[in-house]
């Protein structure tokens, strides 16, 4: 026989890549928007609204002081301890002045605060000095804030908004950060995000939208990352269900191709397949059960041809054939039994033809027949026994017969 060459009729188990290149990290960029953090009371008026201020001021037929006594501001008649009732026109203070009601020296009821160029920085309800009930909240850099104060703070129901004077939240606050259901928009207007915040962080069940409108990510936040149950999709219209962890796809999930089909099920770590999974033709029937590495075949497996005949079974290493392994012909007859190294045939083992007949035994290398070893013919004869180089059969070695004189 002239020349015997056995090789893998699978030269490589490396994964196709099917799955769309946009990876879910970039939800992080999108849940840390800094123009989107909440406001603060502190940013707009001073939590000591009147400070101490030494002159007195005219209001009406009455002239009116203003001390703090025991850390708080308090509006007094004349030179009086009464403290002031009453509704005030211009009442100044360190930082600007008061317009509104006052009830025993403090502001309470409706008023007006304004800084000292004469900027208006809130208006609504008052009790006891502190903003209370609901109120209009005005920032020097532009942002404006409508809805529920307590104890000075932001609290319920109310909605920010940006510089141009576009909604950028709306929702619950408490101690004036989001939390409890609440929205968050784009520049443009379009819904960003939507769902439940905690602590002034995206946290518990909740949805993010690209700013073409199409829904990006639906499921469960923890401090603005994806985390737990959740659906991404991909804007080339592949879709991943499954578990998240830090704001990545790890644990038990699907991912699915842009027409719907299943393309994977199984374990992931980092984004993308590691542990035990499927991969699936795009007619659903399945292409490989087994062990992955960073996307690849590693690890025990079973790889089909797409009309469901065993293709390979055993160990691969980095998305190849590697270790012991059995591979078979598309009509099910078995086509190599044995060692396999870097997807090529390599070490002991056996191939055969495609109607079931022994080709070859022995010591392989590089897919093909290297060592010792065995080759037949089709019909089962022997053909060859002895050395193989580079899949070529080596003539046997004629011994030189020593001579009665060499002896």
């Amino acid at each position: 026989m002239s020349k015997l060459i056995i090789s893998l009729a699978i030269a490589s188990l490396a994964v196709n890549n099917l799955v769309a290149t946009e990876q879910p990290s970039d939800l992080r960029e999108l849940t840390q928007d800094k123009a989107g953090q909440p406001l603060f009371v502190e940013e707009a008026v001073p939590q000591q609204h009147m400070i101490e201020f030494s002159l007195l001021q005219k209001q009406g037929e009455l002239e009116l002081r203003v001390e703090q006594k025991n850390g708080e501001s308090c509006a007094y008649i004349g030179a009086t301890s009464t403290p002031f009732t009453g509704k005030v026109e211009r009442l100044q203070y360190q930082y600007g002045c008061y317009s509104g009601d006052l009830v025993n020296g403090k502001a309470h009821g409706q008023g007006k605060y304004y800084d000292k160029k004469g900027e208006l920085r809130y208006e609504g309800e008052l009790k006891a000095g502190n903003f209370e009930g609901k109120g209009k909240i005005y920032s020097e850099q532009g942002w404006r804030y409508e809805g529920g104060l307590k104890g000075g703070k932001l609290n319920g129901q109310g909605k920010l908004y940006s510089k141009n004077g576009k909604l950028q939240y709306e929702g619950g606050y408490k101690d004036s950060k989001w939390d409890g259901e609440g929205k968050v928009y784009y520049g443009s207007g379009q819904l960003k995000q939507e769902g439940e915040w905690k602590d002034g962080k995206f946290h518990g069940q909740g949805k993010c939208y690209r700013e073409d409108g199409t829904l990006q990510h639906d499921g469960e936040f923890e401090d603005n990352e994806p985390n737990g149950p959740g659906k991404y999709y991909y804007k080339s219209g592949a879709r991943y269900e499954g578990n998240f962890k830090a704001g990545r796809l790890d644990g038990q999930g699907k991912l699915f191709r842009e027409d719907g089909t299943i393309y994977y099920e199984g374990s992931f770590n980092n984004d993308t397949f590691n542990g035990e999974g499927n991969l699936y033709f795009e007619n659903g029937s399945l292409q490989y059960k087994g062990s992955f590495k960073d996307k690849k075949f590693h690890g025990q497996g079973k790889l089909y041809f797409e009309n469901g005949v065993l293709q390979y079974e055993g160990e691969s290493k980095d998305g190849k054939a590697d270790g012991q392994g059995k591979c078979y012909f598309e009509n099910g007859q078995l086509l190599y039994d044995g060692d396999l190294k870097d997807g090529k045939i390599h070490g002991q083992g056996r191939s055969y033809y495609e109607n079931g007949a022994l080709q070859y035994e022995g010591e392989s290398k590089d897919g093909k027949a290297h060592g010792q070893g065995k080759s037949y013919l089709e019909n089962g004869q022997l053909a060859h026994e002895g050395a193989f180089i580079n899949g070529i059969p080596q003539p046997e070695r004629v011994r030189d017969h020593e001579t009665p004189i060499d002896q």
